[in-house]
């Protein structure tokens, strides 16, 4: 089974998994756009991105792991979010109760003992392997790409034909021997610029990459600082990610869920039935409580609270005019209160005009 595709295919659907693919691990042409994109300054903060050692890699994926031979691409697709208009908004990919860096790594070990375990009974030396999702300096699309799982859309995510871009990657390298899939031909999305047109901030570029620096995604995750203030109104409610370009692709709207994802069945955690008033008031344990294992808690308590005054300026609701003030009056981060200030600001005058 060790390198039968159509054997580890099926022990990978049996962990949760919706696709796998199999490619090799060597250098891929979207590096160059990378390039291009770092050079600009398309990256926003991310100096991590530009440090020779991460460069290296991506350009070269065999750095990563020197024996490799092969690499087992795995996706798994999550539901589209769930939203009503009671609550802040957060990108679907978050809202299930767990991790997906966790979920993924536990999925991705048992994987790796199975094909162990089964390669020794007929290889006297151990295969070897390595699991990344998200955590290592990869092109994982690309990767998805040459492995035939599905094309790079207009808006930079992966999208497959059956689920859509609502998936996850995770990647093995190994130093088994499997057969490479043919590379996904061509790209789907015709003349649509149904994503281009809808993105608030304007930050999807022509050649299928993401201006970081105003992207809704990037500032309320990533970013570490304040909201700078052109872009605050294009937040809108979100307080954690952004959907909008896929929510109205095409091929979203036709995707299929898939019932045995480790995603499918796995309860929303209780953060995304916060309202906004409730977002704001969590202190500090509080939301390590209720984010602790959830994407929700990379952006931080602080970067939490940022987003929701964000959203709250943004809302006309001036019944959170009272516990905005409180924030600007009492928050001890200089950050929360410089939003806070803001968000008042904007109520203030939408009260008086």
């Amino acid at each position: 089974m060790s390198n039968d595709k159509e054997s580890i295919r099926a022990e990978v659907q049996n962990l949760g998994f919706s696709l796998a693919g199999f490619t090799t691990p060597d250098p891929l042409p979207g590096f160059s756009i990378l390039q291009t994109w770092i050079q600009s300054g398309r990256h926003a903060e991310m100096g991590y991105l530009e440090r020779p050692d991460t460069i290296a890699k991506r350009a070269n994926p065999r750095l990563l792991m020197p024996e490799c031979r092969s690499v087992i691409v795995l996706t798994a697709a999550y539901p589209a979010g769930k939203q009503n208009q009671r609550t802040p908004r957060i990108a679907a990919y978050a809202q299930p109760g767990r991790d997906y860096h966790h979920v993924f790594k536990t999925a991705c070990n048992q994987l790796i003992e199975t094909l162990t375990s089964l390669s020794q009974s007929s290889n006297s030396n151990p295969p070897q392997f390595k699991a990344f999702s998200d955590t290592a300096p990869i092109l994982e699309k690309e990767l998805a790409v040459r492995a035939g799982l599905g094309w790079i859309g207009k808006n930079g995510c992966l999208i497959n034909p059956v689920y859509g871009s609502w998936l996850l990657l995770a990647e093995i390298f190994t130093s088994l021997e499997i057969e490479p899939d043919p590379p996904f031909s061509g790209t789907h999305c015709g003349s649509c610029q149904r994503c281009l047109d809808t993105c608030p901030a304007g930050c999807i570029l022509p050649d299928r990459t993401v201006d970081a620096g105003r992207c809704i995604s990037y500032l309320t995750i990533e970013h570490r600082t304040d909201i700078p203030l052109p872009l605050q109104q294009t937040l809108s409610d979100h307080i954690f990610g952004c959907d909008d370009c896929q929510d109205v692709c095409p091929w979203n709207r036709r995707a299929i869920p898939d019932p045995n994802s480790m995603f499918s069945n796995m309860m929303p955690h209780k953060g995304n039935l916060l309202s906004l008033e409730e977002a704001l008031r969590l202190d500090e344990a509080s939301f390590d409580e209720i984010f602790k294992s959830t994407p929700v808690n990379r952006a931080g308590w602080e970067g939490w609270l940022r987003n929701c005054l964000v959203a709250a300026g943004n809302s006309n609701d001036i019944t959170l005019l009272p516990l905005i003030s409180s924030l600007l009056k009492e928050h001890p981060s200089p950050m929360v209160r410089r939003h806070a200030a803001w968000a008042c600001f904007r109520l203030e005058g939408n009260a008086t005009s």
